[in-house]
């Protein structure tokens, strides 16, 4: 029998009821197109991965602002380019001096 991750783990928290008046003012302001803030909120409640795809201002990083501070969850973000790699964002050993020592990315 084959599981999705869905099954496999329980839900991460209740998603908190709309934002009501007073509360609202602390959040970015993003105006709905349709039900996605549903189902981004399904998805958190359930473990699920998203991916946003979009052209370049269209309001992606803006949604995920809106989202991340309705749940009242951290948000950070990272400059990506060509240059980029793996170490960059995790960290690696560098050599000082004569010592060996970890550098976070």
């Amino acid at each position: 029998m084959i599981r999705s991750a869905a099954t496999l783990a329980p839900p991460l928290a209740v998603v908190p009821e709309t934002v009501d008046a007073a509360n609202s003012a602390d959040l970015p302001y993003y105006q709905p197109t349709g039900d996605e803030c549903a189902l981004f909120e399904h998805a958190y409640t359930h473990r699920l991965p998203l991916l946003l795809k979009g052209p370049t201002g269209c309001g992606k990083t803006r949604f995920v602002a809106h989202m991340a501070a309705k749940l009242g969850r951290p948000l950070y973000t990272v400059s990506c380019h060509d240059d980029l790699t793996a170490a960059d964002l995790t960290g690696r050993y560098l050599l000082k001096g004569g010592d060996t020592v970890w550098a976070d990315g």
